[in-house]
């Protein structure tokens, strides 16, 4: 019996079970060796997904953009350890997704923006920041059609329940897609327009890292497209151009958001500090358009207080965007405001229209 037994246990450890590999698809909060050894030992494909930004920018998990980067381009991941397993991390998926305020970016960018566009990371994201629509999103129909949701979601359900989530399986060998010619070529052509405008001067010399990372994505796109909708064989010039205009729109809103502040004269940014502070001013003391200079002297900008000459010259650029008159009465100087241009009675439009300008 003894003998039996014990043959019994030196087959078990000679066929020691294989661990099962649990997939994590979704990553809030990890650091970045974690998820390393997660994409090796678990499964090769997970997302870094949030729609609180702040969670993850205020995380470890972007402490490592290096490993990012070789992620996105899915290049072998070596990960070399003293007290632990070394392992080497090969043919992984990871997506990033992640929804965060503009205060909160603006901080990550703060502490780690100059890293992250120096070593190419925020390059390979696709980054926007639409306008706000608050104010215009009425309810038009009581009952909305949710049948494109559904198809979107029964789609996903597909694709996931696809994958063998076996634990003693491996992944599936992914297929290899191309493209047909007449989209190979609207890709190149894509590419050689954008690189055009990175030339001195151009339209994107001051985003050469987004740009650069465009053509990699673009094709990217138009894979996810082709295969979401299910599409046979190579890729199409249709699709490519669905593509296209994808990635022209987050292109043109990589160039919005990173661009390079131009140099503005300090008399424009005086002008419009002024006008605003004229805007707020009339909104709380609304009795008409006209303002005495002298308040603006007393009550104004700060810069603008003690500094008349820096106070003069914004006064003229108003006067020349044609936003205010200044006049005079007797003694009195004043300042007379456009109702185009700022919130006061229309009736005040006549006497704007009295007053001219006294000549050089």
């Amino acid at each position: 019996m003894n003998n039996d037994l014990e043959q019994a246990l030196k087959e078990l450890e000679t066929n020691e079970p294989i661990e099962p590999k649990v997939p994590l698809m979704i990553i809030t909060d990890a650091t970045p060796e974690a998820i390393a050894y997660d994409l090796y030992k678990k499964w090769p494909s997970a997302g870094i997904m949030s729609d609180e930004g702040a969670v993850v920018f205020g995380g470890r998990a972007t402490h490592n953009l290096g490993m990012l980067n070789k992620l996105w381009d899915g290049d072998p991941l070596h990960v070399k350890r003293k007290t632990a397993e070394s392992f080497i991390v090969k043919d992984a998926r990871l997506t990033i997704s992640i929804m965060v305020q503009p205060k909160t970016f603006d901080n990550y960018l703060c502490k780690q923006g100059s890293l992250a566009r120096d070593n190419g990371n925020q390059a390979r994201f696709l980054v926007s920041q639409p306008y706000s629509t608050q104010g215009t999103r009425f309810i038009q129909n009581t009952n909305p059609s949710w049948l494109n949701l559904i198809a979107f979601q029964n789609r996903l359900s597909e694709i996931l329940n696809s994958t063998k989530l076996d634990a003693s399986q491996s992944p599936p060998d992914r297929a290899m897609l191309k493209f047909l010619p007449e989209a190979q070529l609207r890709w190149m052509n894509f590419y050689n327009r954008v690189e055009a405008d990175l030339i001195t001067g151009g339209y994107l010399e001051d985003v050469k890292d987004g740009a650069s990372k465009i053509g990699d994505n673009l094709a990217r796109i138009a894979a996810l497209l082709h295969y979401f909708e299910g599409n046979e064989g190579d890729i199409s010039l249709a699709t490519m151009n669905r593509a296209v205009a994808i990635c022209e729109w987050y292109l043109h809103e990589f160039k919005r958001l990173f661009a390079s502040a131009p140099e503005v004269p300090i008399e424009i940014l005086d002008a419009e500090t002024l006008e605003t502070w004229l805007v707020n001013f009339i909104r709380r003391y609304p009795w008409g358009g006209e303002i005495r200079k002298n308040v603006i002297a007393q009550l104004g900008p700060n810069q603008l207080r003690a500094n008349k000459l820096r106070r003069e010259a914004a006064l003229y650029v108003l006067s020349t965007q044609d936003k205010i008159r200044q006049v005079q009465r007797g003694k009195t100087k004043l300042v007379l405001l456009n109702p185009v241009f700022f919130p006061i009675p229309q009736p005040q439009y006549g006497q704007y229209q009295q007053h001219v300008l006294p000549p050089h």
